[in-house]
């Protein structure tokens, strides 16, 4: 398995394919120098189930990670929550929301 690519696009990532994914592929990869994977190497990577596992995992990570980051970047609440928390930090106290009761 060959986990020293650095881009990696892989495709047909479906929901109900989980969690085999039995039709994701890789799609596109470029070695630990930059340059881009040619069709026979990319052929070679999809032959090997575990590699296409391997990636097809860490891409889902990677969009996991990115739906946060951008639910805290784009929603108000979740804005202005880390905010007051992120205040009560630096102020030495826990915040407890209004209408808490601990």
């Amino acid at each position: 398995m060959d986990k020293n690519l650095r881009r990696v696009e892989v495709r047909r990532i479906e929901a109900d394919d989980a969690p085999e994914y039995v039709d994701a592929y890789i799609f596109y990869a470029e070695d630990e120098t930059g340059r881009e994977l040619a069709q026979p190497e990319l052929d070679a990577l999809n032959e090997d189930y575990d590699t296409i596992q391997y990636w097809v995992r860490e891409t889902l990570n990677n969009a996991k990670c990115i739906g946060r980051a951008l639910k805290y970047m784009f929603d108000p609440h979740e804005v202005a929550k880390h905010k007051r928390d992120a205040e009560a930090d630096v102020r030495g106290q826990e915040y407890y929301p209004p209408g808490w009761r601990g």
